[in-house]
Parts: C-alpha cells; structure tokens; sequence
C-alpha cells in the first residue's frame, strides 16, 4: 500500500501489476525508508525497470534529492546506523555479511570470535535493527538483504573478506560434516532396531 500510495501521488498515472509491487516490496524487505526511495524512482525506471535495478539496490536507493541528509540514500543511512556502533559490533556486523539466510549463535561465533561475546554483539545489532532474531525453539538471525550488501561492502573495504570467508567456509565444512556423522550414526541406530 505504501509503494503505490507514493508512486500514485508522484504520477497519478502510475500502474503496475500487484505481483510486480508486492516483488519489489519483498526485495526491498520491506523497509519503509527503501521502499520510499524506490518510489522516488519509479516515475524514470518504471516498475520493471525498478526490478531489474534492484540486483544494485544500495545504488538504486541512493541519490534522491530533498530531504534530511542521512535519509537521501539507503547507504547513507546505513553508513550513519554503521558510524554509531562500536569498533567489536563493527567488526561482527560485517563479518555476518557472509550469511546468504539465518545464522545460529555457533556460525556467528565462527566468524566472529568467542561465543559470549558473540551472543552480546549480536544483541545490540539486534537492538539496533541491523540483525533481525527470527523467532523459533533455536535463536537464529539473519540480516535483510540490503543491509547484507552494505554488511559485505564494509567488509570489502576493510579488508576482511578473504579472511572471513575462509572462517565462514571451515564453519560450513564443520556443519556438514557434523551433521553426515549424525546421519550415518541415527542410520546406524535404525538397522539395528530393524
């Protein structure tokens, strides 16, 4: 309703099909501020247009004109959410870029060091809205997908990617191979009961 309440008011000949606005909605996660900025493009990409453009959303969603400095743009946004916190909570909000969906405490410990400390960053990144907690009998996380790419490209800046996603790979093999040995033993387990 957002999306096409501002694209009407900006050209009341705007129209899109609802599947192709609820998409960009769902691309945009939903975030009140993106969806604001895409709109401002609307009336020269069109929704289709907008679409295609957002494979580059932070781009996208940068340089609108008007408005508070900070909200011009999804990136200066985030630029000034990332400039609040601390060097640590720094350090593991780009580290988390690495997760494509959720995370548990033990993946976010992988790439970003001792679990206790770990599970207090991730509750102020979580306090500050930049990691969403995902509500189930397991705490997970996750990170919309257009913080992710501002997560990522503070982590290429910084030099760490190289780094962090050879942590993020040996959690990975770790996991897989956990979870094959698990398999193999609960395998083991029925054919005996067979």
């Amino acid at each position: 309703r957002l999306f096409r309440d501002r694209a009407l008011a900006a050209d009341p000949h705007f129209t899109a099909e609802p599947a192709v606005i609820a998409e960009l909605c769902a691309r945009l996660d939903g975030l009140p501020l993106a969806i604001e900025l895409a709109v401002a493009r609307a009336a020269s990409l069109g929704p289709t247009g907008l679409l295609a453009a957002l494979d580059d959303a932070l781009r996208l969603l940068s340089g609108v004109r008007g408005g508070d400095e900070r909200h011009r743009s999804l990136r200066a946004v985030l630029s000034w959410s990332y400039d609040l916190l601390g060097e640590e909570e720094q350090t593991l909000f780009r580290r988390l870029g690495v997760f494509v969906g959720a995370f548990d405490i033990d993946a976010a410990a992988a790439v970003g060091g001792d679990r206790a400390g770990v599970a207090d960053l991730l509750g102020r990144l979580a306090d500050k809205s930049l990691v969403v907690r995902l509500r189930g009998r397991v705490s997970r996380w996750r990170l919309l997908e257009t913080i992710r790419a501002f997560a990522l490209a503070q982590m290429s800046a910084a030099g760490e990617e190289d780094k962090t996603r050879a942590r993020h790979l040996r959690w990975a093999a770790d996991a897989a191979g956990a979870t094959e040995r698990s398999e193999e033993h609960t395998s083991e387990l029925q054919s005996h009961h067979d």
